[in-house]
């Protein structure tokens, strides 16, 4: 709810020192948290969009020191290992089947295709300002040009990540998200908690 928001709304002004401290290097980020007890995981994520697992072989990777369980989630297969390196590793000793769903055959050229074909249809006219045919009709040279871009996820400059401490009734998590309050509520279902117990930094 919005009354218990503490900051949208009103001015916030950076620290200077935060400033300082990105440019110097000395900030931290997600990926530099340490908290006691750290265990670290690694997500084998489908290479296609709404893929899910329909089966997968860990033998290999749970027979691997360090590696202490390998589970199931709703977006693919997690590597829980006590160090970041080795759960990393153990991706190669996995064998994932995946059921690769309706979007198997989509890509950046089906895409490209679907869009042309969509220009050529008649859409809905949201907003109309002046008249564009006769501006056409009248100008002395009209340049067209055609641009594709693929179907890109947003590139964040921070390797993707997340640390989340455990803290028995309670947890804190530093990740450089953009949907804390959702996140918030996710680690606060995750754990059995009350979103309320949830710092987010």
């Amino acid at each position: 709810p919005l009354n218990e928001c503490k900051l949208i709304g009103k001015p916030t002004r950076r620290h200077p020192k935060e400033a300082w401290a990105k440019v110097t290097g000395e900030a931290e980020f997600g990926i530099d948290i340490r908290v006691p007890n750290m265990k670290y995981a690694v997500v084998i994520h489908p290479t296609i969009f709404g893929a899910k697992v329909k089966s997968f072989d860990a033998t290999s990777a749970l027979k691997k020191e360090g590696i202490l369980k390998v589970k199931q989630i709703s977006t693919g297969i997690a590597i829980i290992a006590e160090h970041w390196w080795t759960a990393k590793e153990a991706v190669n000793d996995i064998n994932v089947v995946w059921d690769e769903g309706a979007f198997k055959n989509v890509s950046s050229k089906t895409l490209d295709k679907d869009y042309s074909e969509l220009l050529n249809k008649n859409g809905n006219i949201m907003r109309k300002d002046g008249d564009s045919e006769k501006a056409f009709k009248e100008a002395a040279k009209v340049i067209e040009a055609e641009y594709n871009l693929p179907f890109l996820a947003h590139a964040a400059m921070e390797p993707l990540n997340a640390v989340v401490h455990d803290k028995n009734g309670s947890a804190e998590v530093w990740t450089g998200g953009q949907l804390q309050s959702i996140y918030r509520d996710v680690t606060a279902k995750v754990l059995g908690i009350e979103s309320k117990d949830v710092t987010y930094n």
